[in-house]
């Protein structure tokens, strides 16, 4: 069904996952912009042993066969206690990043969806156009074999079969292409799902109930009013002017 399409490739689509990593991307790297503002440690350790002649540090006197055990220890830290609120633009502009790439993510899944449901509708189409052109080709056989009892009949000239043959030709090669442009739009629903390509993979035809005698009357304005609020791509380019911004805020 389109439904069980539409969630097949929900989860399956390549271009969906390239933009759902992208949006793990943008989320790790505001945890690392957060994580920044923590201050570091660091701790070092040596130890070093020698013997032989060696320089008594307490008499400054040499001395023969002298053993010396030494050990370093160090400990450091620092933290940036104010940097130009840089730090404090690149969280928030890695914050209206990640916002953007849901809304991206939003946009493609609607996009796969129209691309489905067009692949799906396609399908569809080219079943009935199929029926449709192998109905044809029966009444042109059918024609082709009467045409020729009523040649042999004296009744109807020669030309007259050739001439219903070759319709019947043409016929064939319609329900050739046909079968061609199904198995076309099979190909292309199964690359949109990212499936191997299967030659028994069906599709359901929808059962639809008739439409009502209301019509839904709306002007061009409230669609736009309406996708300028809800449409994820505009969403995303509003958010792409604020992070443009915030980096602005950096420089």
């Amino acid at each position: 069904t389109l439904e069980d399409c539409s969630n097949y490739a929900m989860e399956n689509n390549i271009q969906i996952k390239q933009y759902v990593l992208n949006t793990e991307y943008n989320e790790n790297l505001l945890k690392q912009s957060k994580l920044g503002q923590i201050p570091n440690l660091n701790a070092n350790s040596g130890y070093s042993y020698s013997w032989g002649r060696a320089l008594d540090q307490t008499t400054y006197t040499f001395t023969d066969n002298q053993q010396i055990h030494s050990i370093n220890l160090g400990v450091n830290s620092s933290m940036t206690l104010f940097n130009g609120l840089q730090t404090r633009n690149t969280i928030l502009q890695n914050e209206v990043n990640l916002m953007a790439s849901y809304q991206d993510v939003e946009k493609i899944q609607n996009d796969i969806s129209l691309n489905l449901a067009a692949a799906y509708l396609q399908i569809l189409f080219n079943r009935e156009l199929l029926s449709v052109t192998e109905n044809q080709l029966e009444i042109t056989g059918q024609q082709v074999d009467r045409t020729r009892k009523m040649v042999d009949a004296g009744k109807l000239a020669r030309g007259s079969l050739l001439e219903i043959q070759a319709q019947y030709a043409s016929d064939e090669l319609n329900v050739i292409n046909a079968e061609n442009q199904l198995a076309l739009s099979y190909l292309n629903i199964q690359q949109i799902l990212n499936l191997e390509f299967d030659p028994g993979f069906e599709v359901v035809l929808p059962e639809l109930p008739d439409p009502g005698d209301s019509l839904m009357v709306i002007s061009i304005d409230n669609v736009y009013e309406v996708a300028e609020q809800e449409m994820p791509e505009i969403q995303s380019a509003s958010l792409a002017v604020l992070s443009s911004e915030r980096s602005l805020d950096i420089a």
